[in-house]
């Protein structure tokens, strides 16, 4: 498990080990708060150690169930298959999308707010052409430098 909490720690794993990692650690510090709790707040401790334990069979479980079968999985996770009628007439349909989305307001025109930042116009004009000679130049240097 040491590999899990190292991969944790350098951010180079799956999600299955961020969870084992994550979990792992929340029962690490859940066994200390264990030991230095008070007795009244024991049998709160013990029931959220078993949630935790709860949730990791349930994780062990499903993780077992979808690689033994996937399809089957995917089919219970998703439901059956479902099938229907539209029993809206075209015109009820296209009603009710002008409906949603359509804004009768849209030609109305909106007062000016006086909360929006009206920045100052710019002082230096801005480029559109590529960087110059001596701005690749600069870029390399730096670059170089960085490297040496």
């Amino acid at each position: 498990m040491d590999q899990v909490l190292e991969a944790a720690i350098a951010g180079d794993e799956n999600r299955h080990l961020k969870e084992i990692a994550i979990l792992r650690g929340n029962l690490r510090r859940l066994k200390k708060a264990f030991c230095e709790a008070i007795e009244v707040e024991l049998p709160a401790l013990t029931k959220i150690r078993n949630n935790l334990r709860e949730d990791r069979k349930r994780w062990t479980k499903e993780r077992v169930d979808f690689t033994r079968n996937p399809f089957k999985y995917l089919s219970k996770l998703l439901g059956t298959k479902r099938s229907g009628e539209l029993k809206a007439t075209k015109e009820q349909m296209e009603e009710h999308l002008r409906q949603v989305h359509s804004d009768r307001r849209r030609e109305d025109s909106m007062e000016e707010m006086e909360k929006l930042i009206k920045p100052a116009e710019p002082t230096i004009p801005f480029g559109a052409e590529g960087p110059s000679w001596q701005e690749v130049n600069n870029f390399l240097k730096k670059a170089r430098g960085a490297y040496s």
